[in-house]
């Protein structure tokens, strides 16, 4: 099993996070492609679907490894920024519609393209999105949200923020706070053998773990980012509780995983009991890729 060549590390307070690294090794997807390097290199067209509609966007991708999106991450345009419902893995050379959310309320109008957002909603609306879409799939097969409390989480958000938004967008949230944002991620120090991190602002706990060191670093400005956001918008006392995230920890691996067909090339595996929501995007014959989990 993946977990058993994960260890946890040296816990830190990154402001009102505590954070303790999750430690491992090289695994699957040293090789794949994030949304931002894609963009950078002209191999992604996103844009509305034919007939232009809230819960679905088309992807193109004429990349050479498989491309990663990952949960809650924002595209911006279209007639409305959206987020992905669930993580997508897009093979090279293909095209895929893709399930999302919208978290600009106040507006549908616009081009029929998107850019990439370089944002990751932040760790609780991720949560929502899990337990929606999971249920969702037990229910119907299909990757599904409650679009209005989406909205209404982001618009709680911003007046937490005081962020005027025009359109309650929750991408004004990571603009207007984007010096402060940043000094998080200066003063969060990776390490060479970092595949993940578990978090706890106040009372809740989240974790991001990924199959490699590189996929990691990948990722971590925008999640660091994320976690950021939300530790400022609802700061709440928190406790060098280490004995707390062992527990989420090891709660992450009990048995009671469901398997689901992913988006794209995916295939996902998903937990929801009374003690913890829980993602896995799986890539291959059952390679895990990237972990989300919310402590409930």
């Amino acid at each position: 099993m993946w977990h058993e060549n994960l260890k946890l590390g040296e816990p830190r307070f990154l402001r009102n996070l505590f954070i303790v690294p999750v430690i491992g090794s090289d695994g699957n997807g040293t090789d794949i492609v994030t949304l931002r390097e894609a963009q950078a290199n002209n191999w992604v067209r996103i844009s509305e679907a034919s007939s232009p509609t809230v819960p679905t966007i088309h992807i193109a991708y004429d990349g050479p490894n498989p491309l990663y999106l990952i949960d809650g991450e924002e595209l911006v345009g279209g007639y409305q920024n959206r987020i992905l419902n669930t993580a997508a893995l897009i093979a090279e050379h293909s095209e895929v519609d893709v399930p999302v959310s919208c978290v600009e309320q106040s507006r549908w109008s616009g081009e029929l393209t998107f850019a990439a957002g370089n944002t990751t909603s932040y760790p609780s609306l991720r949560a929502m999105l899990l337990e929606d879409v999971t249920r969702s799939l037990r229910a119907t097969r299909r990757f599904d949200t409650n679009q209005s409390r989406i909205w209404d989480s982001v618009a709680h958000t911003l007046e937490s923020l005081k962020v005027r938004s025009r359109t309650q967008s929750l991408h004004d949230a990571f603009t207007n706070l984007r010096d402060l944002l940043e000094e998080y991620c200066k003063e969060f120090e990776s390490h060479p053998h970092y595949v993940g991190m578990i978090v706890k602002m106040g009372n809740k706990c989240f974790a991001d773990i990924f199959a490699s060191p590189t996929l990691f670093d990948k990722y971590l400005p925008q999640l660091l980012e994320s976690y950021a956001l939300e530790s400022i918008a609802f700061a709440a006392p928190t406790s060098a509780d280490i004995d707390t995230l062992r527990e989420f920890f090891n709660t992450i691996w009990e048995d009671g995983w469901e398997t689901y067909p992913g988006v794209g090339i995916a295939h996902e595996a998903r937990k929801l009991n009374d003690k913890v929501a829980a993602r896995m995007t799986l890539h291959g014959e059952g390679n895990p890729i990237h972990l989300f989990a919310a402590a409930r």
